[in-house]
């Protein structure tokens, strides 16, 4: 297996930090694909493809490989330049997690605005609670779950394993198309 390509320069590491581009990028690391299929691969208009395309050949990041013919303009096939990219700790501006995170908060704010009806605050033998109370006419399907666990190093690394096939399992199923969910598990030594 070769070494991953090395990126050293920081305008083409911003290609990793914009989440689409990325997306369309690694799309094309081990095969090629026309731009119809890039597009329904990644959920991205053509009009807005072909945008991410061009800056990802000036970083040349991508190259055509190939065009076939057509009546009109010929088909043209996009292959990273790469199956694996190595990008340098010091040109990282974000995490990956960290925009993803926003996502997500920014998802569950909205659809539980939407479907909150109250909340309950309770107390039980010092242990004090707080519990949504969900409308489900009103809104959209959303879950999240906050808890601290007291686990032993077993346990934890047991839940790590069954989060991770769940997640797995569910992953297989997911298909352009269909609604997107943004789906986060997560789980730290406090």
């Amino acid at each position: 297996m070769s070494e991953p390509l090395k990126i050293e320069d920081p305008k083409t590491a911003s290609a990793f930090g914009h989440p689409r581009r990325r997306r369309i990028l690694l799309e094309l690391a081990g095969r090629e694909c026309s731009a119809s299929e890039i597009s329904a691969a990644t959920d991205t208009p053509l009009s807005l493809l072909h945008h991410h395309l061009r800056q990802l050949l000036a970083l040349n990041l991508i190259r055509i490989v190939r065009t076939r013919a057509r009546p009109g303009r010929p088909v043209k096939y996009y292959r990273a330049v790469a199956k694996e990219f190595f990008l340098p700790a010091e040109l990282i501006d974000q995490l990956p997690g960290a925009a993803n995170s926003a996502r997500l908060r920014e998802a569950l704010d909205k659809s539980q605005a939407a479907w909150v009806a109250g909340i309950i605050y309770s107390s039980d033998d010092g242990r004090h609670r707080m519990r949504l109370v969900l409308d489900r006419d009103r809104g959209p399907l959303t879950v999240e779950r906050w808890l601290e666990l007291r686990l032993s190093d077993e346990d934890a690394a047991a839940l790590a394993g069954d989060l991770k096939e769940i997640l797995d399992r569910y992953a297989l199923r997911t298909q352009p198309g269909r609604k997107a969910y943004i789906v986060h598990a997560a789980l730290a030594p406090a």
